[in-house]
C-alpha cells in the first residue's frame, strides 16, 4: 500500500496536470477501496478500479524522478520494468471481453489515462495509443456522451438523479478527446487537415473551471471565471486553442485537393493574427512576458504546475505558427510578399527552442520531463530543421554562425534524450537520415548531391571538435542523463552537419516539398 500511495501521488504531481480528466479525490478513494477489498479477501476489486490503478501506476513509473526512485528504493531500470508490467496488466484487464468493465465511467477514464500514458512512452507508439483512442470513442458512443447535456438528458437527470462528479468527469473525458482530435488537425502530423468530432453533432457542456475538492456529487458545479487559476485552467485554454485549430482546418484547402492549391495568403496572415490573439487573451498567469511572470509569482508558488503549463501552452502555439508559415519560409527570402512569413517562421522556431530550454529550468519545481514527451521532441526537431534550412540558404547572414550553433545545440538536446526515450530519439535520427538519403537522390538546380563516405573516425572528427569548442546555447539542466553526453558518438550531429552542407544545392520548391513530407512522418500531437 505504501508503494501504491507513492506512485499515485507521483502521478498526480507529474502527469495529471497535463491530463486533467480524473477527479483526484474519487480516484484516491478507488485506491483505498481496492486495497481494502484485497486485504479483506472479499469477492475481488472492480475491474474498472484495477484498470484505473494500473494505468495510474504505469504513468507514475514512466514519469519517474530521482526523488521517486529514492523513496521507493528503486533504480531507473526498475521503473522501466514496472511501467511495462503495469501497462501490460492494464491491457489484460481491458482485453478481457468475458464481462463488461464496471463502473463504465471509471473504465473510460482509465482507458483515456492509459492512452495518455502510452502517448508519452516508447512502448508501441503510436499504434497502441491510436487503438486505445479508438476504444475510448466506442465507449463514449456506448455511453451516449455526445448527448450528455441535451434537454432530454438534463430532464432525465432531474427526475432520476445523478452523481454530478461523474457527469463532470464524463465532460472532461469527452472534451480532452475532442481537443486532441482538433489539435491534431493542424499540427503537421499524419492527421493534418482532418478531424473526427463535428460540433453540430454534440451537446456537451465544457467542464467547470473549478478545483476537484469543490466538486460535489449532489449538485452541478458552478465554474469560476477563467481569470482565476484552478487545476482546470490549462485544460480549458487547451480546448480554446483546439477550437481555433478546428476553424483553421475548415478554412485552409483540404489535404485531398488534387490541385494542391495554396490558400490565399491573406488567410495565412489572418490565422497568424488569431493565434497571436489567443496568446494575448490568455489569463495573466499563462502569459510569458516579464511583467506577467512577476505578477504571477505568488500563483506559481501556490500552484507550481502553472509555470510549466504556461510554457507548454506557448510551445504549442509557436509550433503551429512555425508550421503555418513554413511553406512560405524560404520564398520569403526572395519575394517581399512573403517576407512576413519568413520572419514569423524563424521567430517561432527560435521560440520553440527557447521554450524547450525553459522546460529544463522548471525541473526543480515539477516532475514534468520534456525529454519523454513525443510531442515536445517532434516540434523541437521540426523547429531545428526549419532553422537549419534557414542557415543553409542564407550562409552569409551576419548571424549565420550563431544560428548554426543554436541549431546544433537543439540537436544535442535530442541526442541527450536517448537515455530517457531511446526509441523516440532513434526515430528522429532515422527521419533525419532518411531525409539525407532523399536529398542525395534529388537532382538540384546547380549540382547533383553526392554521397559522403560512410561513418568513419575521420568523418566524426570535425563535428566533435566543433562542439568541444562551442558551448551549447540550450543546455540541459538537472537529471542524471545530462552526464551521458559523449561528443565522439554524436551520430545525429554528424548527420546535421552534412545536412547544412548539402541543402543549398537543392531547388527551393524541391526542398519545401521534401520538408512537407518530413513534417507528416511523426506521430499524432
Amino acid at each position: 500500500m505504501h508503494q501504491a500511495v507513492k506512485l499515485f501521488d507521483h502521478f498526480v504531481l507529474a502527469l495529471n496536470p497535463s491530463h486533467g480528466i480524473l477527479h483526484i479525490p474519487s480516484a484516491r478513494d478507488t485506491l483505498k477501496e481496492t486495497y481494502k477489498t484485497i486485504q479483506d479477501n472479499d469477492e475481488g476489486p472492480s475491474r474498472g478500479g484495477l484498470l484505473l490503478l494500473f494505468s495510474i501506476f504505469a504513468g507514475a513509473s514512466i514519469a519517474w524522478t530521482p526523488e521517486l526512485l529514492e523513496a521507493l528504493d528503486a533504480t531507473p531500470e526498475n521503473a522501466k520494468a514496472a511501467f511495462k508490467a503495469y501497462a501490460h496488466a492494464a491491457k489484460v484487464v481491458l482485453d478481457d471481453a468475458s464481462t463488461p468493465i464496471l463502473p463504465p465511467t471509471t473504465a473510460l477514464a482509465a482507458t483515456a489515462t492509459l492512452a495518455h500514458v502510452l502517448f508519452n512512452s516508447d512502448d508501441g507508439f503510436p499504434v497502441r495509443m491510436l487503438e486505445l483512442r479508438n476504444r475510448c470513442l466506442v465507449m463514449m458512443r456506448r455511453l451516449q456522451l455526445h448527448r450528455l447535456d441535451t434537454v432530454t438528458s438534463r430532464q432525465e437527470r432531474s427526475v432520476t438523479g445523478c452523481n454530478w462528479i461523474e457527469i463532470e468527469v464524463q465532460r472532461r473525458i469527452w472534451w480532452t478527446t475532442v481537443a486532441s482530435d482538433w489539435l491534431g488537425g493542424f499540427s503537421g502530423s499524419l492527421m493534418e487537415g482532418i478531424y473526427t468530432f463535428q460540433p453540430r453533432q454534440m451537446n456537451v457542456r465544457v467542464p467547470a473551471n473549478i478545483d476537484d475538492e469543490f466538486l460535489s456529487a449532489s449538485g452541478e458545479a458552478q465554474g469560476l471565471p477563467l481569470s482565476i487559476p484552478t487545476a482546470m485552467s490549462s485544460f480549458l485554454q487547451r480546448l480554446k486553442l483546439a477550437d481555433l485549430c478546428r476553424q483553421v482546418v475548415d478554412e485552409l484547402p483540404a489535404p485531398v485537393d488534387t490541385n494542391h492549391e495554396k490558400p490565399d495568403y491573406s488567410l495565412v496572415v489572418d490565422i497568424d493574427r488569431r493565434l497571436r490573439q489567443y496568446l494575448d487573451e490568455l489569463p495573466v498567469f499563462f502569459k510569458l512576458d516579464p511583467a506577467s511572470i512577476r505578477q504571477s509569482e505568488k500563483i506559481c508558488k501556490e500552484r507550481p504546475y502553472i509555470a510549466w503549463q504556461r510554457i507548454m501552452g506557448h510551445f504549442s502555439v509557436h509550433a503551429r505558427i512555425c508550421h503555418l508559415h513554413r511553406p512560405y519560409h524560404l520564398e520569403g527570402a526572395r519575394n517581399p510578399q512573403f517576407r512576413y512569413s519568413r520572419n514569423a517562421c524563424t521567430e517561432s522556431a527560435y521560440k520553440v527552442l527557447e521554450l524547450r530550454r525553459l522546460m529544463d529550468e522548471q525541473r526543480e519545481n515539477s516532475a514534468f520531463r520534456p525529454e519523454r514527451f513525443w510531442v515536445v521532441m517532434q516540434h523541437v526537431f521540426m523547429a531545428s530543421l526549419t532553422l537549419a534550412t534557414d542557415v543553409s540558404f542564407n550562409p552569409d547572414a551576419p548571424d549565420a554562425e550563431a544560428r548554426k550553433e543554436n541549431v546544433m545545440s537543439a540537436y544535442r538536446i535530442l541526442e541527450r534524450s536517448k537515455g530517457e526515450s531511446s526509441v523516440l530519439v532513434e526515430g528522429l535520427q532515422r527521419n533525419m537520415q532518411t531525409l539525407m538519403e532523399t536529398l542525395r537522390s534529388k537532382p538540384s538546380s546547380s549540382a547533383k548531391l553526392t554521397r559522403r563516405p560512410d561513418d568513419t573516425a575521420e568523418t566524426r572528427t570535425e563535428p566533435a571538435n566543433f562542439y568541444q569548442q562551442n558551448l551549447p546555447s540550450f543546455p540541459v539542466q538537472g537529471g542524471t542523463h545530462s552526464s551521458e553526453w559523449d561528443p565522439d558518438s554524436a551520430g545525429m550531429d554528424q548527420t546535421l552537419s552534412e545536412f547544412l552542407e548539402v541543402v543549398p544545392d537543392l531547388d527551393v520548391n524541391q526542398w519545401m516539398s521534401l520538408l512537407g513530407d518530413t513534417d507528416v512522418q511523426f506521430g499524432i500531437p
